[in-house]
């Protein structure tokens, strides 16, 4: 029978022949897919959502794979790994209040009394960005532990998320959403802006900082607008593959610590809830480098994140910020991850996410911690006892469960032109550094790379973790040194 479900919950018509292809090909490359154990479900395992998946096989469950895109968009394709996963569900359309309902009755088949109470579906989790109002629906539905789908969209819609916190009095980033170019202006010049540059201008759903532009002035305001909405009106698409119909408009956040250059006032507070009780997991400080694009605006690209200990003084001030931002905004289950800019007026949410950090941070913050992030969160669903356990120490000396081991960053590689890449020369130097971890490319040998401007068009990434700081800060000089001399060797395009 569990064969049979398998192949049966599948979108795609396929032959029989396929059928047995396929099944021999999960069955040889893992022994996951013969789990007996309870099912649970997770609502778009890519990116950081994949190594979830793959923990709560290890842990002996099921796992359905609860798809919120009818096809699996192109960004998120290379992390999806089928083998850890029992079934895959996809909706027959966007994601809407029926395409809901109808997955909702589609998982119903595994809950009690339609298969035994050992063995009914105990958990749904958010893997990835696009997953969180499915998957806020179906807790619902199914009446598992979950999220309030009514505030579902504070932690998705980048300007409902700060009308939220300027409803509770938290501080939050002024801004204006609209899909008219005289608006944005209207904004910027009227009683709320007075007219202040730069402002920032980026779409109302993406994610990897993808259309966020920084403009100094109206020209590049208009050229970031265009850009967004083309000429057209139409819009242009997200990384989730998503017509962009409006824009927002924000304030811009002077870091306390960033310069004209460089933004190093940024953190980010990535934390797992249970029953509304929060663990802040790890803390990360970004660094990043304004850079001008094509149109004349700027933005900012990742030169890296890097872990710091739990008990410092900043990532305190964080902390206390963060979990009023949970609490207004809802967060009563699940991983939550939460950029802040850490500003004269105190620290200011920049955007909440209620899923796992992703590009695979929970896998590098085990290596900086003594938890890993994603056994927490399985914990806060499966086992509330280690939760709670947990909770009550962090809650009483933050730092003191969850220890400071290594430090540890993810270093973005910066591709400085496009073109065809035709050798990665220093690879094998960089798989010498005392402090590598891991890396991974966005983009393979023969294949055309393009300039980096956002998080979809970096190269790629490698983690570094070692206790001395000093071999980490030189490991790290040594990366961007080759890139200068063509860690990336690239052939530009004739133009």
């Amino acid at each position: 029978m569990g064969l049979l479900l398998a192949f049966s919950v599948s979108a795609h018509a396929v032959s029989p022949l396929n059928v047995c292809a396929n099944w021999i090909a999960r069955a040889t490359t893992s022994h996951y897919w013969f789990n007996d154990g309870p099912y649970v479900a997770v609502v778009d395992p890519y990116s950081s959502g994949r190594y979830l998946a793959e923990r709560l096989t290890r842990r002996g469950y099921r796992v359905l794979a609860v798809h919120s895109f009818p096809e699996i968009v192109d960004a998120l394709k290379g992390s999806y790994r089928a083998r850890s996963v029992a079934a895959d569900f996809y909706p027959s359309a966007t994601i809407d209040v029926e395409q809901i309902e109808k997955m909702s009755d589609r998982l119903s088949r595994y809950t009690y009394p339609r298969v035994s109470r050992e063995k009914a579906l105990k958990a749904i989790f958010i893997g990835s960005e696009n997953g969180v109002v499915l998957g806020d629906g179906l807790t619902h539905l199914l009446h598992l532990p979950g999220n309030e789908p009514t505030l579902s969209l504070t932690k998705r819609d980048k300007a409902k998320m700060h009308e939220r916190l300027a409803l509770l009095g938290l501080a939050h980033i002024r801004h204006q959403r609209t899909n008219s170019l005289a608006k944005v202006l209207e904004w910027i010049y009227g009683p709320e802006n007075q007219g202040r540059f730069p402002v920032v201008i980026k779409p109302i759903d993406s994610a990897a900082t993808q259309g966020v532009s920084i403009c100094e002035t109206e020209d590049e305001v208009r050229a970031a607008f265009k850009d967004l909405m083309d000429v057209t009106g139409a819009g242009s698409r997200t990384v989730f593959n998503s017509r962009i119909s409006e824009v927002l408009v924000q304030e811009y956040l002077q870091g306390v610590d960033s310069t004209s250059t460089e933004e190093a006032s940024e953190y980010v507070v990535n934390t797992m809830s249970s029953n509304g009780r929060h663990i802040v997991t790890d803390i990360i400080r970004y660094r990043k480098l304004r850079v001008q694009r094509a149109n004349g605006s700027h933005t900012a690209i990742y030169l890296f994140d890097e872990f710091i200990p739990l008990n410092d003084p900043v990532a305190l001030e964080m902390r206390k910020y963060a979990l009023e931002v949970l609490d207004a905004t809802g967060v009563r289950y699940g991983a939550a991850h939460m950029e802040i800019m850490r500003t004269a007026r105190g620290p200011v949410l920049v955007e909440i996410g209620a899923r796992p950090a992703g590009s695979g941070i929970p896998e590098i913050a085990a290596r900086a911690y003594t938890h890993h992030p994603l056994d927490i969160m399985i914990d806060a669903y499966l086992n509330p006892d280690a939760f709670n356990d947990l909770w009550v120490t962090e809650t009483k000396l933050p730092g003191s469960s969850q220890r400071f081991l290594n430090h540890a960053r993810q270093v973005a590689f910066i591709a400085p032109n496009a073109g065809a890449l035709e050798a990665l020369p220093f690879l094998a130097e960089l798989k010498d550094l005392r402090s590598y971890v891991s890396h991974s490319f966005n983009f393979k040998v023969g294949e055309f790379i393009p300039l980096t401007e956002d998080l979809v068009t970096s190269p790629g990434h490698v983690e570094l973790a070692h206790p001395d700081p000093t071999v980490v800060e030189a490991d790290y000089q040594l990366i961007r040194k080759w890139e200068r001399q063509g860690f990336f060797r690239i052939r530009e395009r004739v133009k």
